[in-house]
């Protein structure tokens, strides 16, 4: 089946000694048997020379045989000699041009040889043929092959499909590609080079860089994923995207060199997607175009890392070879920019994948800033003085439900404004404040002092960073910073470590009702605090406060419902407030404390807050509150407001006469025991030196158990003039005539007791001793002489059983004129 297609012999002159014979053959199938030339031989004299016959066939395999002659022999001529060459197969198995789908079949059909490291394949393929080349690959017959030459095939414009072809070390790309696809060469461990329209060196080792050309435009995701010997990558200036984890854990990758001019990530500039060069070498360097400004380095910095050396190349023309912009010596190495980063975590939900950095809606980015958003997708680069708007680059929509965390980058150093303001109530429209999962890392300066509602609402929010606030040194506010934060647990002890000008904690972290302890030192270092009102208010699982919290706040003057609704509390530590020398408010402070392990108050709690003024609701609701120490308020001079002090204390059995003994400032103690079911007895002396005193409004109201009243209760407070529902609702007590008025005084002055004042006793014995068969005597107030007061006295003895109940003018017309002296 074979033929003999020509015969080409080369002398010097005619007749002269043979130099070299070739014969070519087509259509030989290489087998087992030897191949025999027959050859006319010229005259000729081969003394001590060597005659080589070499034949060649079309799928280059090679054939030769030498015959040589002893000195002095001479070749007759016109005698037929028999040369039997030897096969020697070729380096490169060249396939017969390819049509679609009938790659498969042809690769069945050979078995390379030891010799055979290169293939080159020809014609049109379509992806089966290149899942059956790949398959190929990967066979035992074809552990030899370490190349492959596709620049020939037509049919495939994004290469794909060789990944874990680990004996592959050399590709020389089709010439029509122009995109290397996602995992295209992933797991290939022994490639190091990947080329576009050059020719393979037939009888050179593989080359040591991988170039792709000016028609790639795109590298996939983890396309040259875990290449191990790959230690560089070329890529020309026309590229325009490489996705994420594109060369991740090449790790013997030293160079990656970027020959276009776009910034990357910006408007029209080159798209890195994330993790791009993760776990190659150590000592990887990065080499970039001729760039003039230093944002787009640090553009390219932002999102490849800080760790590499990053290298500028100085400048060249077009006349500049490949190896020039490849040359280390070309560059000048770029001086290191901080980029500095923060990152938190989201979760979105199926109809509702959108999410907005919380920056304003207006002013401008004050630095160059990128946003990775955790799915994949490329980072986005916003050039510093960028508008701030709705719409703008900071929003995003993810493609499926999930959680994502969110890396936020700026050029500007930590010492300087670095993002717009972040606060989660801004950008309403995402619903921002629901999806907020954890922050991972300090936020980034936003130079501002009012942190005031940042994470409001973030009802998911699970975990802070100690140092979430480390860089924000300016801030002063932390008003409402975390309320509302349900699933917060735990707080870091140096939260606000370098908060050191920090004035206000109001509503901290207030409803956080997952925490249930307080780190010691949390404000340490805040000496500038003057407010904690409201600071852990409803936080609704906390069961102790650790007792130095507030040791170094000494300029503190506000714990205004501090731990109001606290309902867990077992225990307040004595010296909670023992260097909080300044603090004027203690309203509401332990209010609806209902636990009922909160059984008493320590008496030396307030010893030192002697500028204390308001106590008003301090522990009204403390449920399980059974006794209180006559000398809880002694040092608070001061105060003024003990109004519902202790309202809804309905375990208090009873009150210590000396409570109140040196509070001559106080004015109000509206509600003051109001709702003590089980108050028995009131000490007759508990106010007899607030003569300041102005309301007792409901000062006793619904005291149910309470069965008697001290004769000259209210004799010193003459200033009093508010008693309505003063004892409204205590139905087993027993009236007496001089609750207002010294028992011992003249009738006179009792009867002068109200003289000209405008007096409230609306309600204030209603439904009083409704339960009880022992009536006692009503004080007869309605005799009392009124002068130019104006007295309401609605209602003042509404189903009062009381002996003198019929005495009680029906018409009003309480009050006459003054006692004569």
């Amino acid at each position: 089946g074979s033929s003999i297609d020509g015969l080409t012999v080369e002398a010097d002159t005619d007749y002269a000694p043979v130099s070299s014979l070739s014969l070519d053959i087509t259509n030989h199938t290489p087998s087992t048997e030897p191949l025999k030339a027959y050859m006319m031989i010229p005259p000729c004299d081969l003394s001590n020379d060597l005659l080589t016959v070499t034949v060649n066939t079309e799928s280059g395999n090679t054939y030769t045989g030498d015959l040589t002659t002893a000195a002095g022999t001479l070749l007759e001529a016109g005698l037929c000699y028999t040369l039997e060459p030897t096969l020697a197969l070729g380096k490169t198995i060249s396939l017969p041009p390819a049509t679609e789908g009938s790659l498969e079949s042809t690769l069945n059909n050979i078995t390379p040889t030891p010799e055979q490291t290169e293939l080159a394949v020809t014609g049109a393929v379509n992806t089966d043929d290149i899942t059956a080349l790949a398959t190929f690959l990967k066979e035992n017959k074809a552990e030899k092959i370490t190349a492959i030459d596709l620049s020939g095939i037509s049919g495939i414009a994004e290469v794909t499909g060789f990944a874990d072809c680990a004996k592959l070390e050399k590709v020389i790309l089709p010439d029509p590609a122009d995109a290397i696809g996602d995992n295209a060469f992933e797991g290939c461990t022994a490639l190091t080079t990947v080329i576009q329209n050059e020719p393979m060196p037939a009888d050179a080792a593989p080359a040591t860089r991988a170039s792709i050309s000016k028609r790639i435009k795109k590298i996939g995701n983890s396309a040259f994923k875990n290449c191990t010997s790959m230690t560089e990558m070329f890529l020309h200036a026309d590229i325009q995207s490489v996705g994420n984890n594109a060369f991740e854990g090449c790790t013997t990758m030293t160079a990656l060199i970027f020959e276009g001019t776009k910034a990357a990530n910006g408007n029209g500039g080159i798209s890195l997607g994330t993790g791009i060069i993760t776990g190659t070498h150590p000592d990887i360097k990065i080499f970039l175009p001729a760039i003039t400004e230093l944002a787009m380095a640090t553009a390219y910095k932002t999102i490849l890392g800080e760790k590499p050396t990053y290298y500028n190349f100085a400048g060249y023309g077009s006349a500049t070879t490949t190896v020039e912009k490849t040359n280390p010596a070309s560059y000048t190495l770029i001086s290191t920019v901080e980029v500095d980063s923060m990152r938190f975590t989201v979760e979105v939900e199926s109809g509702n994948l959108g999410f907005s950095i919380p920056f304003p809606e207006s002013g401008n980015t004050p630095a160059n800033i990128t946003v990775d958003w955790g799915d994949g997708t490329a980072v986005v680069a916003v050039p510093k003085g960028t508008t701030l708007a709705a719409g703008d680059a900071f929003q995003h929509t993810y493609a499926a439900a999930g959680t994502y965390t969110i890396t936020i980058t700026s050029d500007a150093t930590a010492d300087k404004k670095q993002i717009p303001v972040l606060n989660f109530g801004q950008r309403t429209g995402s619903y921002n404040t629901n999806k907020l999962v954890s922050l991972e890392t300090a936020l980034l300066n936003m130079d501002y002092s009012n942190l005031n509602n940042t994470f409001k609402s973030c009802e998911k929010l699970t975990t802070i960073p100690g140092n979430l606030f480390e860089k924000n040194t300016k801030a002063t506010h932390f008003s409402s910073c975390f309320e509302n934060c349900i699933a917060l647990q735990t707080i870091p002890e140096n939260l606000f470590g370098k908060n050191t000008v920090a004035k206000d904690f109001g509503y901290c972290f207030a409803t956080c009702s997952a925490l249930k302890t307080i780190p010691e030192k949390l404000f340490e270092n805040n000496t500038a605090a003057t407010n904690f009102g409201y600071c852990f208010y409803n936080c609704t699982a906390l069961e102790t406060i650790p007792g130095m919290l507030f040791a170094k706040n000494t300029k503190v003057e506000y714990f205004n419902s501090c731990f109001s609704r606290c309902s867990a509390l077992k225990t307040i530590p004595g010296n909670l407030f023992e260097k909080n020398t300044m603090a004027t408010n203690f309203s509401f402070c332990f209010s609806n404390c209902s636990s009922t392990q909160l059984t008493t108050i320590p008496e030396e709690l307030f010893a030192n807050n002697t500028e204390a003024e308001n106590f008003s609701r301090c522990f009204q609701g403390c449920e399980a509150l059974k006794t209180i120490k006559g000398g809880l308020f002694a040092n608070n001079k001061k105060a003024t407001d003990f109004s519902y002090c202790f309202d809804e204390c309905s375990e208090l059995q009873a009150i210590p006469e000396e409570l109140f003994a040196n509070n001559t400032e106080a004015t109000d103690f509206g509600n003051c025991f109001s709702s003590c079911y089980a108050l028995q007895t009131i000490p007759k002396g508990l106010f007899a030196n607030n003569k300041k005193a102005t309301s007792f409004s409901e000062c006793f109201s619904n005291c149910h158990a309470l069965a008697t009243i001290p004769e000259g209760l209210f004799a010193k407070n003459t200033m009093a003039t508010k008693f309505s529902f003063c004892f409204s609702g205590c139905t087993k007590m027993e009236l007496n005539a001089n609750i207002f008025v010294d028992p011992t005084a003249t009738e006179e002055e009792k009867l002068n007791r109200f003289m000209d004042k405008s007096m409230n006793f609306k309600y204030c014995f209603q439904n009083y001793a409704e339960n009880n068969t022992t009536s006692g005597i009503a004080p007869a107030l309605w005799n009392y002489a009124k002068g130019s007061g104006q007295w309401q006295t609605e209602n003042c003895f509404t189903n009062c059983k009381v002996s003198n109940h019929a005495d009680v003018p029906s018409d009003g017309s309480w009050g006459t004129p003054k006692a004569p002296n």
